[in-house]
C-alpha cells in the first residue's frame, strides 16, 4: 500500500507528521498524541485534510518566526470517525 490513497483522501500519519516538519509546522507530542487519538485510523493512516483543519498558530507567540502551532481538539467528536482506509493490499 503506498503513503497516500489519492482518492480517500488517507495518508500513512509518519509520512504526514514529516510533511509537516518539512513545512515547519512543529507539534508537541501531546498534539502529535492528540491527532492520533482522534484521527488515525486503520493501520495508522490520517485524513490529511481533517487535520488540517484542526492545526492553527498559537496566537499568544509574539514572534511569528518562533511561533508554535497548535492542534485543537475537534468539537463534537470527530466528523467521519468510523472511515476506514479500505482495500485489501
Amino acid at each position: 500500500m503506498s503513503y497516500f490513497l489519492e482518492k480517500s483522501g488517507f495518508i500513512l500519519s509518519s509520512a504526514f507528521f514529516q510533511m509537516l516538519d518539512l513545512h515547519g509546522i512543529k507539534l508537541s507530542a501531546a498534539d502529535l498524541a492528540s491527532v492520533r487519538h482522534y484521527y488515525e485510523k486503520n493501520g495508522g493512516y490520517v485524513k490529511y485534510k481533517d487535520v488540517l483543519h484542526q492545526i492553527n498558530i498559537n496566537k499568544e507567540v509574539v514572534d511569528p518566526v518562533g511561533s508554535e502551532w497548535l492542534f485543537v481538539k475537534p468539537v463534537g467528536g470527530v466528523k467521519g470517525g468510523n472511515a476506514s482506509v479500505g482495500g485489501n493490499s
